[in-house]
């Protein structure tokens, strides 16, 4: 299963589960069904350098939203961004033996900081 979802100020944006590994066809139906709904006029998009995430059609997706979109360099320090996630990933570790139904509300409950299901 991968996760997929954007990373605001305030909170996590269009979350998103598929099943197997991300490729770019999946990543490209992401950005036009689930991202680009979310994305409002200057919003800014940072992805690293997955091949997915370079498209042309993603590109385009998301600046017709009006939004900016950015890479980080192919080598960039440990952000923020890398920060959290690793951080996640620690706290879904104990998440990934629970049924798959009840995986997404779970997760959420961990990324709003909830440990009322433990």
């Amino acid at each position: 299963m991968t996760f997929l979802a954007a990373l605001r100020c305030d909170r996590i944006d269009a979350p998103w589960f598929i099943e197997g590994p991300i490729d770019g066809e999946s990543f490209r139906t992401y950005v036009a069904q689930v991202l680009l709904p979310t994305l409002r006029p200057g919003d800014i998009v940072v992805m690293d350098n997955l091949g997915s995430h370079r498209s042309k059609a993603v590109r385009q997706i998301i600046r017709s939203a009006g939004a900016k979109l950015f890479f980080l360099p192919k080598y960039s320090p440990v952000s923020d961004l890398a920060v959290f996630l690793q951080l996640a990933k620690r706290g879904l570790a104990r998440l990934l033996v629970l049924e798959k139904a009840d995986f997404p509300k779970l997760l959420a409950q961990q990324l709003r900081g909830s440990h009322d299901h433990y």
